[in-house]
Parts: structure tokens; sequence; C-alpha cells
């Protein structure tokens, strides 16, 4: 969002033709490369209960956007730098306060309402998990073992566990059964 904004910003600067052309439309190509960094962001951060109507919130509000749209470009009646600026302002705006939102690396995604209540309590503006030193992976498999816990132990349904190790024991049975055939 901020790359939009201040490529906005930078259309005003420069007088009409390839210049300001080019950044308009690279602002454009930032606003939907954002827009879809949006949705994909809300699918990881709303919890699973309310997902579906998060993203429809943004799909809707989109389409908000959409219909005030001609309203904005019709400012330019005012000033001709008018539109891209409030666009650039915007932008810049948005991409700031979309630092405040909490990061999802390495952390559980919230699954209940209480667990999206919770979720990024506790992490700062500075938080940058892709910049921290990892965490030496175990190399040989007993230390694998030793590390591995279940899935149904860090929070995730039983159900959807038990749903994927009977699959398993399918799929072996029917692998099992076509070599004991072909022997």
């Amino acid at each position: 969002m901020v790359a939009s904004g201040i490529f906005s910003l930078f259309a005003t600067l420069v007088p009409t033709g390839i210049y300001f052309a080019s950044f308009a439309i690279m602002g454009r190509f930032f606003v939907n490369i954002s827009y879809n960094i949006g949705l994909q962001y809300a699918a990881e951060i709303l919890p699973t209960v309310v997902r579906a109507q998060g993203v429809a919130f943004i799909h809707i509000m989109g389409y908000v956007a959409s219909i005030i749209a001609p309203f904005v470009v019709y400012l330019e009646k005012v000033s001709p730098v008018l539109p891209l600026v409030i666009l650039g302002v915007l932008g810049i705006i948005g991409g700031l306060l979309a630092l405040l939102l909490p990061e999802t690396l390495n952390h559980d995604l919230p699954q209940t309402l209480t667990d999206g209540e919770e979720f990024g309590r506790g992490q700062s503006i500075w938080d940058f998990p892709c910049l921290t030193k990892k965490v030496d992976e175990p190399r040989n498999l007993e230390e694998r073992q030793q590390n591995f816990v279940r899935s149904t132990q860090t929070g995730a349904s039983l159900r959807s566990s038990t749903r994927g190790e009977l699959r398993s024991s399918i799929l072996r049975r029917s692998v099992n059964s076509r070599y004991s055939s072909k022997l």
C-alpha cells in the first residue's frame, strides 16, 4: 500500500505524459498487489469460525471502493492532481496501519473467537520473525522423533486428525494389496 501511495504521489510531481502514466500505472499495480495480499492475510488472521464472513466483508468493501472511485476521479475537475493525492495519501495511511497488524509467521493461527482476540498480543511493531536467527532443526531421526508432537496436541481438531489417519491407512492397504497381487 505504501508503494502505491508513493507512486501516486510521484505522479503528481511530474508533468502529464509518459512519466505521469508510468507512475500512475505503477501505483495501480501496487494497489492490486495489496488487495490480493489483504485477502490472503485475512484468511490467515481471521478465526476459522468467522473467516468466510471476514473475507466476504473485504470483497464488499472492494465493491464499495469501486462505487466511490468515479467520484474520486471526478475530483479532477477541481484539481488535476487531487485524485492521485487522495489515493496516494490513503495508500500510505493504509500501509502504515497494516504495520500494526500481528505477524502470523511461526504462530498457530486462531481457530476460535477467543483465539482471535488473543492472537498477536505481546507482539510489537518491530517484530520481524523472518529476520531472526532460525533454531537448528534436529539432524538425526531420534531427535526428530523426540520433537514430534501429534497435531491434536497443538490444537487441531481430533476429527481431522482421525480422518487423516483413516485416509493414510486406506491408502497404505490399497498400495500393499497392489504390490502383493503382483508378487
